[in-house]
């Protein structure tokens, strides 16, 4: 019973973790979500280590690993949303570079 117990709370560890990345990835704060993406592999791996699951306690950790799923689907939308974003402003910035390459060539030829 004591695997159950331990792949249990690595699984509740590896979704409060899912959870708080959610959180930040929403305020923006990507800066922070490699270290925690690092942390989240470690634990996932530490729960699938168990060679010997607990058929008592497989319906716990197995259900909080869906919901880790639900939540990192959110997680990677939030990313190719924020991805995007960043690449229309790159594309912004671009068009607005070459605008300002155009009128300096413009001003030269009539100078």
């Amino acid at each position: 019973m004591e695997t159950a117990k331990c792949r249990s709370e690595l699984a509740l560890a590896a979704l409060r973790l899912s959870r708080e990345m959610l959180e930040f990835a929403q305020q923006g704060r990507w800066d922070a979500l490699g270290a925690m993406q690092e942390e989240r592999e470690r634990l996932m791996a530490a729960l699938f280590a168990v060679s010997e699951p607990d058929q008592n306690d497989a319906g716990e950790w197995v259900g909080i690993v869906r919901e880790i799923q639900v939540v990192n689907e959110a997680l990677v939308a939030q990313a190719t949303e924020q991805r995007d974003q960043l690449g229309q402003e790159l594309r912004g910035f671009r068009n607005a570079r070459k605008v300002d390459s155009a009128y300096a060539q413009a001003m030269n030829f009539e100078g």
